[in-house]
């Protein structure tokens, strides 16, 4: 079935025509007896190409070719270069659709191994995302999944995060590349509404404080709510006293929330924890319904102006204070970015221009 799209795709680009996807079927049922392949083959095209959750949790798509965003953006263009709009009339009209269209957006970071993957596996109610033993992974790199939860339809970043206070100039220059996907990613699809700061239970370290730093004051400007989610708590008696007993403490660093889980997302010997594991999903989704209702009003710059104001900032974590040579960061924006020399210039001149 597929082949008619092949047949038909030049004269599809000849017109400029722009889809997320597409999905060649046939609605009409086999009559025969036996299974309906072609049906069947018509129905998972079309639950892949919606990209997001069913009723019942069983199909996600994790990295959507083309999100609905990237066709809003390419909307601009056309509205200016086709229908003769000037950029600014565009952008006003791209602005006013944007909110009825997207989905909320949620950012999930914390440190390697304190089970983020696992709560986003617990948020949707089945494995959608691997969880992974390893503790390697480049700070900032990041995959993004759509789910459903509370009956509306999430999109969650999950990240890697700083695994020590510091960075030196090699982890600096190989983690642009990595901001520079996530905050062209979150560009797109209309920004931040949400940061979920994942923690493990026991007492807060340097590199738990500079992670809150990196994403809540350096990615989004301290203009983003943060949630907390505190994870391993499946030997306690009672989760939520892990609260009680530390939320002073947790204030007394300055780390401002809005909310709090306290939970166990474990992913062996579940049946050892049916009961918790049960307690803790409905504990994050109550947090969710409560401070993700409906997408509001996210943060979000214009993709370079961002990284250039990220890159400045995390610039502070590096061991020594002193950033790369600016033609190392340059080299790395056009080579891995593979943005234009003339956008890499420009974000070098804003960089050396911040305070």
């Amino acid at each position: 079935m597929d082949g008619w799209w092949d047949r038909n795709l030049k004269d599809i680009n000849k017109f400029r025509l722009r889809f997320a996807g597409h999905a060649c079927v046939t609605a009409q049922r086999s009559r025969g007896p036996g299974v309906d392949l072609r049906y069947q083959q018509s129905r998972n095209a079309l639950m892949r190409l919606l990209g997001i959750a069913t009723t019942h949790n069983k199909v996600v798509l994790d990295e959507p070719a083309y999100p609905l965003f990237n066709r809003l953006a390419d909307a601009t263009e056309i509205l200016t270069e086709t229908c003769g709009l000037s950029s600014k009339e565009a952008g006003l009209l791209t602005r006013k659709v944007n909110p009825l269209l997207r989905i909320a957006n949620i950012v999930l970071f914390g440190e390697t191994g304190v089970g983020k993957t696992s709560v986003i596996n617990l948020i949707a109610g089945h494995a959608i995302a691997p969880v992974s033993s390893s503790v390697r992974g480049c700070t900032l790199d990041s995959k993004e999944y759509r789910l459903t939860a509370n009956e509306s339809h999430l999109r969650i970043f999950d990240t890697v995060g700083l695994n020590s206070p510091t960075v030196n100039q090699s982890d600096y220059l190989h983690a642009i590349k990595k901001a520079y996907k996530l905050i062209d990613a979150l560009n797109r699809a209309g920004g931040v509404d949400l940061l979920l700061f994942c923690m493990r239970g026991g007492r807060l370290n340097d590199a738990q404080l500079k992670n809150y730093r990196l994403f809540q004051e350096y990615l989004c400007e301290k203009k983003v709510p943060v949630a907390i989610v505190v994870t391993h708590l499946e030997q306690e008696d009672d989760m939520e006293q892990w609260w009680t007993d530390n939320e002073e403490g947790l204030r007394s660093f300055k780390i401002d929330f809005i909310g709090h889980a306290c939970v166990t997302a474990i992913n062996k010997n579940t049946h050892l924890f049916k009961d918790k594991l049960e307690e803790s999903r409905q504990t994050v989704l109550r947090l969710l319904r409560t401070h993700v209702h409906e997408p509001g009003t996210p943060f979000f710059m214009e993709t370079d102006k961002w990284l250039s104001a990220f890159l400045k900032k995390m610039g502070y974590l590096i061991r020594g204070g002193t950033l790369p040579k600016m033609r190392a960061i340059r080299e790395k924006l056009v080579e891995e970015c593979r943005i234009t020399r003339e956008r890499a210039n420009a974000i070098i001149e804003e960089l050396q221009r911040q305070e």
